[in-house]
C-alpha cells in the first residue's frame, strides 16, 4: 500500500545487522578462515540508510555544517586514538622492517584515505608479505567520503522543493534511479579497466550507498497490508553468498550481499513484533553498537597475536580481546566525548578542529613525503633495542639460514624475473650439451640460478624466460598486465621456433592460480577476476594443452614441474615462531594441496606425448600423502607462502636434472 509519509523509529534490528556483517568480516579475515569475505557490503547499504534517515528527518532545514561535525565527532576520535596506539604497540612488539608499509598506511588511515593509498599503491587486499594492519579501514575511508558528499547532493535535491513539490514517493524515484545509473556507469568502468571502478573506489560503491537511500525512502512511501518478514528473504541470499565459493564472481555477489541487505532492512520494519531472527538477539544488537571499534581494532589483534601464537589462539584471542576493547572504548567515547558535547560549550567545535587538523596534516604528509625513508630508518633504528620482534629476528637468523630466492640474474647483474622480453638471459651458449630454456613465471625463477648452475655445470647452454605473472599459453593475455599480451606470447613462440636446435624445455608456473583462481594470500582474492582470458579459447586448460602441443610439434623436449604444495601462510614468519617454542610445527596439509591441484594435476597426466618427462615435488616435500614439509633442519624450503627458497631449489634442482631427458647423449 503506497503512503506518502511512514514515520520509520528505531529499528533495533539494524544493528543486529551490522553485528552478523561484522563477524563475518572478522572470520573471513583470519587465515584458516571459514566464511566469505565481503561483509563491507552490508555496511555500505546501511550507512546509506541510516544517513538517508537522518538528513531527512530533517528535511530543507538540515544543516550540512552540523552533519559533519557530528559524524567526524562521533567516528574520527575513536579512530584517531586507535591508530596512535597501535602504531605505538607495533614500534615495541611489531617488525619493524615493514615500517615504511605501515606508516603510509598509518598516515592513509589518520587521513581517511586508506582505499585511495591502496588505489595508488596498486597492491590490493595480500597479506602475502605482511599484514597491514589498517587494511580494513579501506572501508571506512569510502564511507568517510560518502558522507561529505551525499549529504550536499540531498541538500540540493531538497532545495527543489521551493520550486516542485518533492514528496517521498518523487524522492524515491530520484535515488532509485540515480542507484540504477550509477551501477550501470560503473559496470561501463569496470569493463574498461578503469581506476574509477578499482575495488576500493568510492565511486565502485556509490550505487550501493545509493540503494541503502532508497530503500529507506521505499519504507518511507509503502507499508504492506500484513506483515512481511522478507528477513528470510536476506537471510537465503546470505547463505548464497557464503557458499558460493567464488563461482558467481564478483559483482554478481556484490549484488547478492547488497539485496541481502535490503531484504533484512525491509524485513526488519515489516515483519511481526513476536518474531525473533538472529538480528533480534540481543548479542548481535550489541556487538552491532560496538562493531565500529571492533572493526578498528580486529585487523591489529590478528596481526599481533600472528606473530607471536598458533592460528586457533589468535582466532580466540581476537574475538574475546576485540570484544573487551570495543566495548570499553565504545563506553569511554560516549562518557568523554558524547556526554561532554552536550555539556561543555563549544567542546564539539574544538573537537571537530583538532580531529580536521590531524587528518589534514597526515593527508599533507602522505602525499608530499613529509615523512622521508631515513626519518623513518632513523625512528626504526631507535626502537630497534625496546622492539621484541627485533630480539626474536637475530635468533632467528642464528637458528635458520638465508631463506631468499634463487632468481639467476643477467650479465647485467639484472632480475631474470622480467617483463622485458630481450631474452637476455642466455648462458654457456657454446655449451656441447643440448640447448635447455626455463619457461615459466616467478615459481620457476625463484629456482633458476640453482638450475642454472646445475645445467651450466653440465656443459648446457641455457636461456631464461620467466616474466612474473604471464605464463606462456598462446592466444592469452593477462587481464591486469597489460604488457603480457598475444603478442608477447608471439614474440616468444618465435623465438622457441627459431632456436638452432630443438630444446629442453623446462615449463613450471602456478597452474592452479591460473586454473582455480587465487588464494586469500594474493593479492586481489577478493576481486575474484579472471587472470588471463582470451579471444579464441574458452577454456585455459585447453589453452595450456594446445601450447605444449605447439612445443612438441616444433621438436622440444618438454619437462614438465608439476606444482608446488602452497601454504595459507607466510612460511618463513609462521617458522620464527619456533625461536621461542621449540614443539612449534608448520606443515603443509597433502589433503588441500591435491584439492587444489586436481583440475592441474588431471591436466598435465593428459599431455601424454613421447617426448615430455615429468617431476614430482610433492613426492620429495609430502610425507606419506598426509604433510608436506616447510624446512629441513636449520633450513626453510620456502621463501614466503608459494615460491621456494634457495634451500628449497638446492632440494629439488639436481632431482629435477636427474631425469633421463638430460642424460642423454648429443646436442
Amino acid at each position: 500500500m503506497i503512503s506518502q509519509n511512514n514515520s520509520i523509529g528505531t529499528i533495533k534490528e539494524i544493528d543486529g545487522l551490522r553485528g552478523v556483517a561484522m563477524f563475518i568480516i572478522v572470520m573471513s579475515h583470519f587465515d584458516a578462515h571459514f566464511l566469505q569475505s565481503g561483509g563491507v557490503n552490508i555496511f555500505f547499504v546501511v550507512s546509506g540508510f541510516f544517513i538517508t534517515k537522518i538528513i531527512s528527518n530533517k528535511g530543507i532545514d538540515f544543516s550540512i555544517g552540523n552533519f559533519y561535525i557530528s559524524r567526524a565527532n562521533s567516528l574520527y576520535p575513536q579512530l584517531l586514538f586507535t591508530t596512535i596506539l597501535v602504531f605505538i604497540l607495533y614500534l615495541i612488539f611489531g617488525e619493524l622492517e615493514k615500517i615504511n608499509y605501515f606508516f603510509n598506511s598509518f598516515l592513509a588511515a589518520i587521513s581517511s584515505t586508506m582505499n585511495l593509498y591502496l588505489i595508488k599503491q596498486g597492491n590490493v587486499y595480500s597479506n602475502q608479505e605482511y599484514i597491514n594492519l589498517f587494511l580494513p579501514l579501506w572501508a571506512f575511508s569510502v564511507i568517510f567520503q560518502f558522507y561529505i558528499f551525499y549529504p550536499i547532493a540531498l541538500k540540493i535535491i531538497f532545495s527543489f522543493n521551493r520550486f516542485v513539490k518533492l514528496s517521498p514517493v518523487r524522492i524515491f524515484y530520484i535515488l532509485i534511479i540515480s542507484t540504477v545509473i550509477s551501477y550501470i556507469a560503473y559496470m561501463y568502468y569496470f569493463e574498461k579497466g578503469n581506476d574509477v571502478s578499482n575495488f576500493y573506489s568510492p565511486f565502485s560503491r556509490l550505487w550501493q550507498f545509493l540503494l541503502g537511500g532508497s530503500t529507506y525512502y521505499f519504507v518511507k512511501i509503502y507499508k504492506p497490508k500484513i506483515n512481511l518478514n522478507l528477513t528470510y528473504v536476506g537471510i537465503i541470499l546470505l547463505l548464497i553468498w557464503q557458499f558460493d565459493l567464488g563461482e558467481i564472481g564478483f559483482l554478481y555477489t556484490t549484488i547478492i550481499i547488497s539485496f541481502s541487505a535490503v531484504f533484512i532492512i525491509l524485513g526488519s520494519v515489516w515483519k511481526d513484533p513476536k518474531v525473533v531472527t538472529i538480528f533480534s538477539l540481543g548479542l548481535f544488537i550489541k556487538f552491532g553498537k560496538t562493531s565500529f571499534p571492533f572493526y578498528l581494532w580486529h585487523m591489529p589483534l590478528i596481526y599481533f597475536l600472528s606473530l607471536y601464537f598458533d592460528e586457533i589462539i589468535v582466532v580466540f584471542s581476537t574475538l574475546f580481546i576485540g570484544v573487551l576493547l570495543a566495548n570499553i572504548q565504545y563506553w569511554a567515547n560516549y562518557k568523554i566525548i558524547v556526554m561532554r558535547l552536550a555539556n561543555i560549550k563549544n567542546f564539539k567545535y574544538k573537537v571537530f578542529f583538532i580531529s580536521a587538523t590531524m587528518a589534514s596534516f597526515s593527508l599533507y604528509a602522505s602525499y608530499n613525503d613529509f615523512f622521508t625513508s631515513a626519518n623513518l630508518k632513523n625512528t626504526s633504528s631507535y626502537f630497534e633495542k625496546f622492539n621484541v620482534q627485533r630480539g626474536l629476528e637475530v635468533d632467528f637468523q642464528e637458528k635458520y639460514s638465508s631463506f631468499e630466492r634463487s632468481t639467476a640474474k643477467d650479465s647485467n647483474g639484472d632480475s631474470c624475473q622480467t617483463s622485458v622480453l630481450e631474452f637476455q638471459c642466455a648462458f654457456n651458449q657454446l655449451g656441447k650439451s643440448r640447448n635447455v630454456i626455463l619457461l615459466g613465471t616467478s615459481h620457476l625463477a625463484a629456482i633458476s640460478q640453482s638450475l642454472k648452475d646445475e645445467l651450466v655445470s653440465r656443459d648446457h647452454p641455457v636461456t631464461i624466460i620467466t616474466p612474473p605473472g604471464c605464463p606462456y599459453i598462446l592466444n592469452y593475455y593477462n587481464t591486469t598486465r597489460s604488457w603480457c599480451n598475444i603478442e608477447y606470447m608471439e614474440k616468444i613462440r618465435g623465438f622457441l621456433s627459431n632456436s638452432i636446435q630443438p630444446s629442453i624445455i623446462i615449463i613450471f608456473t602456478r597452474y592452479a592460480y591460473y586454473i582455480e583462481g587465487k588464494l586469500k594470500t594474493d593479492p586481489g582474492y577478493e576481486v575474484k577476476e579472471v587472470i588471463m582470458s582470451s579471444n579464441i579459447e574458452k577454456n585455459i586448460i585447453s589453452g595450456f594443452k594446445k601450447t605444449y602441443k605447439d612445443l612438441i610439434d616444433q621438436g622440444h623436449k618438454l619437462v614438465l614441474i608439476y606444482p608446488v604444495p602452497e601454504s595459507n601462510k607466510h612460511v618463513p614468519r609462521e617458522l620464527r615462531k619456533k625461536v621461542y617454542n621449540e614443539l612449534f610445527k608448520f606443515n603443509l596439509d597433502y589433503e588441500s594441496f591435491s584439492d587444489r591441484n586436481e583440475s592441474t594435476f588431471s591436466m598435465l597426466d593428459s599431455i601424454g606425448y613421447e617426448n615430455v618427462f615429468r617431476f614430482y615435488p610433492h613426492k620429495v616435500l609430502c610425507d606419506n600423502n598426509t604433510s608436506c614439509m616447510t624446512s629441513v633442519g636449520n633450513k626453510i624450503l620456502y621463501n614466503d607462502t608459494d615460491h621456494l627458497s634457495r634451500h628449497g631449489s638446492e632440494l629439488l634442482s639436481p632431482l629435477i636434472l636427474d631425469l633421463p631427458v638430460f642424460n642423454e647423449s648429443g646436442r
